[in-house]
């Protein structure tokens, strides 16, 4: 094979590549659940909001949470319990 037969090659799998990815990120923008607007406990109060959940979300993504407790199924094993302390 030719050097420009592998440039074209290589740059068509990249290209290939990009558009897959983009495309699942695409879809799955799509398809991802809606955020509720509030939650409203039985009694009419507010419980959260959209700008709770959202503000909660960064934080875990923030301190990399998914890889504590047993998010992944790991218990304890690898960080704190944080559903665990937060429930009790």
């Amino acid at each position: 094979m030719s050097t420009k037969t592998l440039k074209t090659a290589a740059i068509a799998c990249f290209v290939l590549a990009l558009g897959g990815i983009l495309l699942g990120g695409l879809i799955a923008n799509r398809d991802a659940p809606p955020y509720p607007g509030s939650v409203i406990g039985p009694d009419g109060e507010t419980i959260f909001t959209k700008a709770d959940i959202i503000a909660g979300q960064d934080v875990f993504q923030r301190y990399g949470l998914m890889d504590h407790g047993s998010i992944w199924g790991h218990g304890s094993q690898r960080g704190m319990e944080f559903s665990a302390v937060t429930l009790h």
